[in-house]
């Protein structure tokens, strides 16, 4: 059970890191634009 709760932290924070990264190059393309 904990084992499997860790999994799913670990998949939200990979969606997280993805979506950060992906609005961090968009204001960055903003920026330049």
């Amino acid at each position: 059970q904990i084992v499997k709760k860790k999994f799913n932290g670990l998949i939200i924070f990979q969606f997280y890191l993805l979506f950060f990264c992906q609005e961090d190059a968009e204001s960055a393309r903003n920026q330049l634009a």
